[in-house]
């Protein structure tokens, strides 16, 4: 029997697909995703020194919440010409959520590869 892999046609990547979600939440979900990550990442950071990986993804999670609220604002600001300053600042907001956001998450994975194979050199 031969594979076969299907395609789609559309250009979705990582980034569309939680773009797409993130305007899908409410904006109360998002604010506390945000508030809760950039929390919990902070404790974790603070009380556990071990598990910085754990934090890493908390932050990486605080960073979907922001760039999430970024896309929401520059969703509903699209059409106002006056707020031209504002929309720049989103946009740097959410390009730095988004940077951020990759960062943790890398570091949360490669973080739990060094506590899992106990002191793995990455």
């Amino acid at each position: 029997m031969k594979s076969e892999i299907r395609t789609t046609g559309s250009d979705e990547s990582l980034f569309v697909i939680l773009a797409r979600h993130a305007r899908e939440r409410s904006p109360m979900e998002l604010w506390t995703t945000a508030v809760g990550g950039v929390v919990n990442a902070g404790f974790v950071w603070w009380q556990f020194p071990a598990l910085r990986w754990v934090a890493a993804g908390f932050a990486a999670v605080a960073a979907y919440g922001i760039g999430g609220l970024s896309e929401r604002l520059l969703a509903a600001s699209a059409s106002d010409q006056s707020a031209s300053w504002r929309n720049k600042a989103l946009v740097v907001l959410r390009s730095v959520a988004l940077a951020g956001g990759m960062a943790a998450a890398a570091g949360a994975v490669l973080g739990f590869m060094a506590a899992a194979l106990r002191g793995w050199q990455h």
